[in-house]
């Protein structure tokens, strides 16, 4: 399927395992450029490497707790801002 969205940037919260992750991997077939974030970093990291080597896009591994607000301000402004670095 072509979606149309190859090149563009995608977020997606909670995207470490499960659903999410499953969401991360098929924006990142379609060529979408993915940052997945995942309360543990280490997790979002591996699971960004894994569909990193599946798919050949550019994957991300955040880390963010969606309970707090500071951390999803900055989430969002790394994403909006083409940031697709790696967390420090």
């Amino acid at each position: 399927m072509d979606l149309g969205i190859r090149g563009q940037a995608a977020l997606v919260t909670a995207g470490s395992r499960g659903l999410g992750r499953a969401v991360a991997l098929e924006l990142a077939r379609e060529g979408a450029r993915v940052a997945l974030a995942g309360r543990d970093l280490g997790n979002a990291e591996q699971s960004a490497e894994e569909i990193a080597s599946e798919t050949g896009s550019e994957v991300v591994g955040w880390r963010c707790d969606v309970s707090r607000g500071e951390e999803v301000r900055e989430l969002v402004d790394r994403a909006a801002g083409g940031s697709f670095r790696r967390s420090g």
